[in-house]
């Protein structure tokens, strides 16, 4: 069974030679109207990677807030933050911090 596309009302498969190590497939329609078929287990690989891409991405936006907000903790500045914006920037930053290390750990 494995990767079928359909143009128009033909069927097209990429390798039949595999069909039987398949059980199960996603469908997808792709933005012209045309529609993929691959085996689920492609499909679950993909959402893995999907996955991991995520990950990345917030990790990488979290560490980025760390890093714009470290200016606020110098001597002279911190100095002047009000409490209320104390505990906001070292509450962000803690869940900053927990959601970096979940997602690396």
């Amino acid at each position: 069974m494995g990767y079928y596309k359909i143009v128009g009302t033909e069927l097209h498969t990429a390798n039949t030679q595999i069909d039987s190590e398949f059980k199960s497939f996603t469908k997808e329609i792709l933005e012209d109207g045309t529609e993929m078929y691959q085996p689920q287990e492609l499909q679950d690989a993909l959402d893995a990677l999907k996955l991991e891409e995520d990950k990345a991405t917030q990790i990488a936006e979290a560490k980025e807030y760390l890093t714009s907000t470290d200016f606020y903790f110098t001597v002279d500045k911190y100095a002047t933050l009000t409490e209320e914006r104390k505990l906001e920037l070292n509450t962000l930053r803690a869940e900053a911090r927990v959601l970096i290390n979940s997602l690396e750990g």
